[in-house]
């Protein structure tokens, strides 16, 4: 997998690269007025093998809700935060109990819309931040192994735009690795290790702009 979302990320940037416009078409109009971006989206998250092995999760793949918030400035950057939640998993601890396995991914992030004369623009972007496993509804006597690790995402999509000058929304779709490292113990050096693991989330939702 960490192939496949390699190939798909470096695609989308060779695509950007050969067909980004002049400078001239500039997607100034689009966020100017309306710098503001709320973002709301649903999607899945892809696991990687060694991090789904940390949950306790036998599926690969689990549904995904999320938002994000950005601030885009009429050259095409954009800055702003990104979350993710993530119902994980549901561990049997015996009798009719259980322990809910949830995934926070947040992250501080900076994206790029390239220009276009037309209402489909091309973006790509990243961050750092942090994923956060956390246990729910433990039982009693049995220990929170709740942990926080390092998040780094890399992402790519498009934003179909409602019209070419001072829009109000858009559709958003996406495609990003988000890079976690998790902690691993080496057998060979006997000793723990951190071990980048890589995430494929895809996801598509609604952005709503607003500002003066």
């Amino acid at each position: 997998m960490r192939t496949h979302v390699g190939f798909a990320l470096a695609a989308a940037l060779a695509l950007a690269t050969i067909t980004r416009p002049s400078m001239a078409q500039s997607p100034a109009s689009h966020y100017h007025g309306n710098n503001y971006e709320l973002n709301l989206h649903v999607g899945a998250l892809v696991l990687d093998d060694d991090f789904a092995a940390a949950l306790g999760e036998a599926d690969d793949s689990d549904l995904l809700l999320g938002a994000r918030f950005l601030y885009n400035t009429p050259p095409g950057w954009g800055f702003g935060g990104n979350f993710d939640w993530v119902p994980a998993a549901s561990i049997e601890v015996g009798g009719d109990e259980d322990i809910d396995v949830n995934v926070f991914l947040y992250s501080a992030e900076i994206d790029y819309t390239f220009p276009s004369p037309n209402r489909l623009h091309l973006f790509v972007g990243g961050g750092v931040g942090a994923a956060t496993i956390a246990l729910g509804d433990e039982p009693e006597g049995v220990e929170d192994d709740s942990e926080t690790n390092l998040l780094v995402p890399l992402a790519a999509g498009l934003k179909w735009f409602s019209r070419t000058t001072r829009q109000s929304w858009a559709f958003r779709a996406e495609i990003r690795d988000n890079i976690i490292w998790q902690e691993t113990f080496d057998v060979d050096e006997r000793d723990e290790d951190q071990e980048a693991t890589h995430n494929l989330e895809l996801s598509a939702g609604v952005s709503l702009f607003f500002g003066q």
